[in-house]
Parts: structure tokens; C-alpha cells; sequence
């Protein structure tokens, strides 16, 4: 498999053979602030099942130790297009692979993996997107840190599917309208990506319409931290597999 399907389009046979073959040991780390993952735990508290929760909790305090999860090969190859060129230019596919989830806790990444498998598990494709239409408070969060997730995954393909729901957040249910978030999102995300861009759009549309949630004041400060915070060198995802 070269490109990467439509899952909707293939078979329940096609898909769950993909979960068929050898696997590989995902070591997964992370780093991030306290604070940074309390909040994590409080978006997915009414989400993920309790399991995974405790999970979460358990990462929370281990920021210095590596969780493994264990996933068939060829469900990655179709998923993540840097996945499959890292292992049809580098040859046989390593017993493991390092996966640097930066802030967010391993556990997310975990979720969407565990979607992925019941997907293709399903008799009908399904995307990674909630069920009910409106979102709590502390849900939309959520799904902003598993787009994060998805693109430490190097899953851009289903990264791609939940920005367009995370974007509808912003317009709809005021994700980005206060500066603490303005600044999660900055913080997790690089300067160029897709939802940043949508929100510059949507605050120039209501700064014209003079309903722009924050005052000049604020995005000042949001500028002048952002600009000289010295870790955030990139410009664009590091969708990449090493």
C-alpha cells in the first residue's frame, strides 16, 4: 500500500487485515508542566474510560519514563505516510520506535490508537470525532490535545479530519476566546498550523465587526511572550519518524 486509503472506501475485510502481521514497540515520551497535565486530565476525564484515565494520572507523575504500546505495523503504514517512507527507505522495520510526544501525556496518543484499531475493527469506518454534536467546556480541550497527538503520531491524514472540527470549536463554541487557551494553543501547536491561521481569520473578522474577545493588551503580551520563548524554534509540524 503506497498512499493512504480511504478507509471509508475499503472493505471490513480490507481494514481488519491491516491490523494483521507483526508489530512494533511505539516507546512513547513526553515532557511538559503539572499544570499543562492536570488540565489534560480534566479534558479527557469525561471522555476516555477509566482505565485510560488512570493511565493518564499514572504518566502525569512519571514524566521521565518512557510507556510502550505495542501496534501492528501495517495499520501504521496506512495511516502515517512518515511511517511508511521511514520504513521503505530505511528497509526492514525496527523492533522499536521512539515517539517524542512533547507536553501531552502518552495516554492520548493511546486513545486515538485504540479508535483506530476499532475502526477498522467496525463494519463501518468511523472518524475520531464525538458523537454528540455540542461540546462541554472542558471537552473541547480534549480534542485539541489528541489533534496534537495525532501529529506526534505522525497521522496527518486523520489530523487533517479533526482540525476541521477543532476549527468549528473556534467559531462555535469560543476555543481561543480568552488568552489562557490563545496561549495552550500556541504553546502545543507551531505558528503556522492550519488552526492558528483560522483563528488569525476569525479574530480580523470580529476586530472589524468590534467583537474581538481580547483587548489590544492582551494579544500584546501574548505577542511578546511567544516571540521570545526560545523553545519554539519550529515552524511546522514535525511529522517525522527517526
Amino acid at each position: 500500500m503506497t498512499l493512504t486509503p480511504n478507509f471509508a472506501s475499503l472493505s471490513s475485510c480490507e481494514r481488519k487485515a491491516l491490523l494483521n502481521g507483526p508489530t512494533i514497540s511505539l516507546a512513547t515520551k513526553h515532557s511538559g508542566t503539572s499544570t499543562e497535565h492536570l488540565h489534560q486530565l480534566y479534558s479527557a476525564q469525561c471522555i476516555v474510560a477509566h482505565y485510560r484515565y488512570r493511565q493518564l494520572e499514572e504518566q502525569a507523575n512519571s514524566v521521565d519514563r518512557a510507556f510502550t504500546i505495542e501496534y501492528p505495523i501495517a495499520a501504521l503504514m496506512a495511516a502515517s505516510p512518515a511511517f511508511r517512507d521511514f520504513i521503505q527507505r530505511t528497509g526492514p522495520c525496527p523492533l522499536n520506535l521512539e515517539i517524542n510526544m512533547h507536553g501531552v501525556l502518552p495516554g492520548l496518543a493511546t486513545k486515538v490508537l485504540d479508535w483506530y484499531v476499532f475502526a477498522l475493527r467496525a463494519d463501518k469506518w468511523f472518524e475520531f470525532l464525538p458523537v454528540e454534536s455540542s461540546v462541554e467546556d472542558a471537552d473541547k480541550y480534549y480534542w485539541f490535545y489528541s489533534y496534537v497527538a495525532m501529529w506526534a503520531l505522525c497521522m496527518t491524514t486523520f489530523a487533517e479530519t479533526l482540525r476541521r472540527f477543532i476549527e468549528k470549536l473556534a467559531d462555535e463554541h469560543g476555543l481561543a476566546d480568552d488568552v489562557w487557551t490563545v496561549e495552550l494553543l500556541l504553546t502545543h501547536v507551531p505558528m503556522d498550523d492550519p488552526i492558528l491561521v483560522h483563528i488569525a481569520k476569525r479574530y480580523a473578522t470580529l476586530t472589524v465587526q468590534n467583537k474581538m474577545p481580547l483587548s489590544d493588551r492582551d494579544c500584546d503580551d501574548i505577542s511578546q511572550k511567544f516571540t521570545r520563548t526560545t523553545h519554539r524554534k519550529k515552524t511546522t509540524h514535525s511529522a517525522e519518524i527517526s
